[in-house]
């Protein structure tokens, strides 16, 4: 595979379009006796994927239907699945704090290093799912600075650094939701660490970070999930370690970063790639709103093709393409404490904040960090849902705009540590 796929994709997406459903049924027959087919199947895609692992356990066809990819893509189809949050926190019961002094070794630091564990935020319910099992070959805890992404309904754990010996790691790993099981893909090709980690149409592509001597990195891979094997891309126009990635109008956004000479001094431009094009083109000053570093090595998502941020702890910022701004959306109503382990991700229809802050917005001696989660969802899709709730009962309702500002909802619970990355999956 080379990113010509990829531009396919982007172009059209020919090749990935779903089996319909009269398709599908044919892979198995009489999924339940007495009824049609269609019927049948209908029934079963609106099982909750929390149900799965009972209906694989039913029968062979029933097995084979819910772990085929046309089941998922029917299920996305008839707007059956569900939208969660997947978290990478420290576990109960172990130091949050991770002593990064290089002069010291693995065995010095093992009582201080937390063990790390992915929980499961669903976003209808804004509740606490579950967490998820450890991977097999990580029984005590997934990878430190790992990057997590979602493609066609599996989660992606990439690389990290080995929790015991702190190696870098190239391994990919692939959660199931419908078996709830992990399997193997094939490793990354180079040793990469804080590096940018973006889902596009079935391909994941990486980008940027350091490798083992901690020299920044300007090159840049995809992965084909479908097929598990890597190509290599063109290089970006500069090294960016610790750099952002999001997907943007087809394109994959590279944001910031530093070079090697440069250690923590995070640059204002990024690079954006083209995979019909298979090129790479900067972007100067996108960060012209950036007051400090913080910000630049911050928080960025992309929810209904906008790109949103975070400024100095507070300010929700959207981002406009074609004029290369940005403009204030709505501010946080708390004290954001630090930037580290403060997360934004876009998950169905809302933005989702995973933070430490303090119960109020001044800056009081008494105020306690806590971990805390807060919810937005942007003024446009809550005039689209009141525009569509009035069509439908025939009458007109305004919009009420405190449904526009943050929510606190429920903070993560049996965690000890605030959220070091977070991915949205649909599944």
């Amino acid at each position: 595979m080379d990113c010509s796929a990829v531009a396919r994709h982007s172009c059209n997406g020919s090749d990935k379009v779903p089996q319909r459903m009269d398709l599908l049924c044919d892979l198995v027959e009489e999924l339940i006796p007495g009824l049609p087919n269609d019927v049948a199947f209908q029934c079963l895609l609106r099982i909750p994927v929390q149900a799965h692992p009972q209906l694989q356990r039913v029968s062979h066809k029933w097995r084979e239907l819910v772990n085929s990819p046309q089941y998922y893509e029917e299920r996305k189809r008839e707007g059956t699945t569900m939208h969660f949050l997947c978290t990478l926190q420290a576990l109960p019961h172990q130091s949050p704090d991770l002593k990064h002094n290089s002069s010291s070794s693995p065995a010095e630091n093992s009582s201080s290093s937390p063990v790390f564990g992915i929980s499961v935020f669903n976003a209808k319910d804004r509740t606490m799912w579950e967490r998820l099992p450890h991977i097999p070959d990580h029984p005590n805890g997934l990878p430190l600075f790992c990057r997590l992404v979602a493609v066609s309904g599996n989660l992606l754990v990439m690389g990290g650094w080995n929790p015991t010996t702190w190696e870098t790691l190239r391994s990919v790993y692939l959660y199931n939701f419908s078996s709830r099981t992990w399997r193997r893909g094939a490793d990354m090709p180079s040793d990469r660490s804080f590096f940018a980690c973006v889902a596009l149409e079935g391909y994941v592509v990486v980008a940027g970070g350091h490798d083992t001597t901690k020299s920044a990195l300007a090159t840049a891979e995809v992965y084909s999930v479908e097929k598990d094997e890597w190509k290599t891309l063109p290089k970006m126009s500069e090294e960016r370690d610790e750099c952002t990635g999001v997907a943007l109008d087809g394109n994959i956004y590279v944001i910031s970063g530093y070079s090697t000479e440069s250690q923590g001094q995070f640059v204002k431009s990024a690079d954006i790639y083209d995979p019909v094009r298979r090129t790479w083109t900067r972007v100067e000053n996108m960060l012209a709103m950036a007051t400090d570093s913080s910000t630049t090595s911050g928080i960025f998502t992309v929810l209904s093709g906008i790109l949103y941020t975070l400024q100095d702890h507070k300010t929700l910022l959207s981002y406009s393409t074609t004029k290369n701004s940005w403009s204030s959306v709505a501010t946080l109503e708390h004290q954001i404490f630090s930037s580290q382990g403060c997360c934004l991700a876009a998950v169905q229809d809302s933005l989702v904040l995973l933070t430490t802050a303090s119960a109020s917005s001044n800056n009081n001696e008494e105020d306690h960090p806590a971990y805390k989660t807060f919810v937005y969802k942007p003024a446009a899709l809550v005039q689209h849902e009141t525009v569509t709730a009035a069509a439908g009962s025939g009458s007109r309702r305004s919009i009420n705009n405190t449904s526009c500002a943050w929510e606190e909802v429920q903070s993560n619970d049996g965690f000890v540590g605030a959220a070091q990355f977070a991915c949205a999956v649909e599944v």
